[in-house]
């Protein structure tokens, strides 16, 4: 009767050993998950914030680039019909119009935060997760085609502008009318700039559409 005893003893002991250590582990799971939604959370708090500053920057940058290629198209509108001197005057306007230059300052310390140290999949929404990434990859396709249009600006822009134009008055040295280095230098920025700026303007719905996602997943 004795052993009998012993072993309901025993075994009542080992259950609660093993209902010790099974609430232990649950109890850990349990913080662990928390500690690991509050992360996800304060990390997507960080990623609004980064995207409404870039949202503000973009919407300013498209404003600025619009208003001097509608700028640029009007001046080359009265071009071919202007005399020498106003011909002057608008070569002028031109050239301050085209070393007149705006850059996108992006804001990626959470993303890159996140990215270098393997920590991505903190965000437990798949499909988020990966717009996150596509915007991100984004923001580096735009990098090379403002490079593009950065090293023309600085290869050709500004040593036909240092030549040619008065820094202290505004006005040219001498005229450009028969220059066609001039007129192509001019179409192909003016190109390059309209380029870049529906660049812009698809990275700023992009990024609209994935703010609004954050918000719904932190709300």
């Amino acid at each position: 009767m004795a052993d009998k005893k012993n072993i309901s003893f025993y075994f009542f002991e080992l259950f609660v050993v093993f209902a010790g250590v099974s609430f232990a582990f649950i109890f850990d799971r349990i913080y662990d998950n928390y500690q690991e939604s509050k992360m996800e959370t304060e990390y997507l708090i960080s990623f609004q914030s980064d995207l409404e500053s870039d949202l503000n920057s973009l919407d300013t940058l498209i404003g600025m680039n619009e208003k001097n290629l509608i700028n640029l198209e009007s001046i080359i509108e009265k071009y071919d019909d202007a005399v020498s001197e106003e011909r002057m005057l608008l070569q002028a306007q031109i050239l301050a119009v085209m070393i007149n230059q705006f850059t996108f300052d992006r804001q990626t310390s959470t993303y890159e935060s996140l990215k270098y140290a393997g920590n991505l999949s903190i965000i437990s929404n798949q499909k988020l997760r990966k717009d996150i990434v596509d915007l991100y990859l984004r923001y580096e396709s735009i990098t090379l085609v403002e490079n593009v249009y950065n090293d023309f600006v600085s290869t050709y822009v500004y040593p036909i502008g240092l030549e040619n134009l008065n820094m202290a008055n505004g006005r040219m040295l001498k005229d450009l009318s028969g220059d066609q280095k001039f007129k192509n230098i001019v179409f192909t920025y003016f190109f390059l700039l309209k380029q870049l700026n529906e660049e812009y303007q698809l990275t700023r719905e992009t990024n609209k559409k994935l703010t609004e996602s954050i918000k719904f997943e932190v709300d």
